[in-house]
């Protein structure tokens, strides 16, 4: 899968403790012990805001990446991995229902 690291997106936060935690809470999986771009050894350490390269997918993704890597904006070629929805109104920021029981029926 091939993404473009996007520029300028270093100073968006959300609820979780940061991007990376994000892609953790959202993603269901652990943090994965090396760099999802291929032929990459290093560990990632920060959550990258991403697109796709296929032009009809605009979504805005967090992935996670070593330091190095999400500081360039090449395409990179990624082996398997989890893209997670950036958008905040889908994932943390999503008001959450409160579920209320229901009173016994005291009849």
């Amino acid at each position: 899968m091939k993404v473009r690291n996007l520029e300028g997106t270093s100073d968006l936060n959300c609820k979780c403790e940061n991007w990376l935690q994000h892609w953790v809470d959202y993603g269901g999986y652990k943090l994965p012990q090396l760099c999802p771009v291929k032929n990459c050894r290093e560990k990632p350490v920060l959550g990258a805001h991403v697109q796709k390269t296929d032009l009809s997918d605009q979504t805005v993704y967090i992935v996670p990446l070593c330091d190095s890597h999400n500081k360039t904006d090449v395409v990179l070629d990624l082996y398997e991995t989890t893209l997670v929805l950036a958008d905040k109104r889908k994932t943390c920021d999503k008001p959450v229902k409160l579920l209320v029981p229901k009173k016994p029926d005291n009849r």
